[in-house]
């Protein structure tokens, strides 16, 4: 009976020490792992998508004279989070600048959105992304898990999509967080 109790006070104690807020990040950030906005009191969490780069066929491949670049998709044709600032900042829980984070411009089509990404001369890197589609991004650490981000010049309306790679052990596969510029 002892041990049990003592494993109770043990998962409620380790509750109260994971529930509390820890210095520098902002109140109320939610804790799954992911890229999130902050709306007056209300939090906003961008939708992930695997980034995911597909070959496609046209005439040059078709004729013999090479491959067009890989393309990943998003689905439809406008993020489903708007901004109407053009200088947001978000906050990433769980995503370390170790495993590389960037700002893309992606084009939108008429029911997807997407992202070229050339074919990279490493082997275990199959694609990268596109130089003249990177926003830089001013970073900063502000807990163990948690980086602010924002972006150094104003985004122009458009869509957009924080890049990261997911997880370190499959570098490969990389997770994207959409949103959109509006005009307004």
């Amino acid at each position: 009976m002892r041990i049990r109790i003592t494993i109770l006070f043990a998962i409620a104690l380790a509750g109260l020490v994971i529930a509390q807020e820890q210095p520098g990040v902002p109140d109320g950030l939610p804790w799954p792992r992911g890229v999130y906005l902050r709306t007056g009191s209300d939090w906003i969490q961008l939708p992930a998508n695997p980034l995911m780069p597909f070959l496609n066929g046209d005439a040059r491949w078709l004729l013999g004279f090479g491959h067009s670049d890989p393309v990943a998709e998003m689905p439809g044709p406008h993020a489903l989070v708007q901004l109407g600032n053009g200088k947001p900042m978000f906050y990433l829980r769980g995503l370390p600048a170790s495993n590389g984070i960037y700002l893309v411009r992606s084009e939108p089509k008429e029911d997807y959105r997407q992202i070229r990404m050339p074919r990279s001369r490493d082997f275990r890197q199959f694609t990268r992304l596109r130089q003249q589609d990177m926003i830089e991004l001013d970073m900063r650490a502000i807990s163990g898990d948690v980086l602010s981000a924002t972006p150094r010049t104003e985004l122009k309306p458009g869509e957009y999509a924080i890049v990261s790679v997911f997880e370190q052990n499959l570098r490969q596969i990389r997770a994207s967080f959409d949103f959109g510029v509006s005009g307004k």
